[in-house]
């Protein structure tokens, strides 16, 4: 069976930090024409169905996985900024177009919109503007 692989590297915030492993299964459903949270510094514990992984950085990660003519929001708060990766299908991102293995920095703006040209398979990452 074929499979499309993305690698990310994220550095932590500290030195030192105690290795460690999670590993959650994030559903298509949990995904399908909205912003699933997969990881970010501190997540929710009360429901693991619902939960996101631990990073060490302030970031927010989410995946979403968009049908044909469906669109998402996303709202950056103040001092934040999102860098959006295409790894499946292409995108409108506030009218510019974007195809698998392209990505865009959103800065300077507080809200976006991405509509799916075709299936999309998209990562989002919320950052502070001072990561760059």
């Amino acid at each position: 069976e074929s499979a499309h692989l993305l690698q990310i590297w994220l550095l932590p915030n500290a030195l030192d930090l105690t290795p460690s492993y999670e590993e959650i299964n994030f559903t298509p459903a949990q995904k399908h024409n909205k912003w699933c949270l997969l990881a970010q510094q501190n997540p929710a514990t009360i429901d693991r169905k619902t939960a996101a992984l631990h990073i060490h950085q302030d970031l927010q990660l989410f995946a979403a996985h968009l049908t044909k003519g469906s669109s998402l929001d996303y709202k950056l708060a103040t001092n934040r900024c999102a860098y959006l990766q295409l790894a499946k299908g292409s995108l409108l991102v506030d009218g510019q177009t974007l195809v698998a293995g392209d990505a865009i920095m959103i800065e300077q703006q507080d809200n976006f919109t991405v509509t799916a040209i075709d299936d999309a398979e998209a990562i989002l990452f919320d950052l502070p503007i001072q990561y760059q």
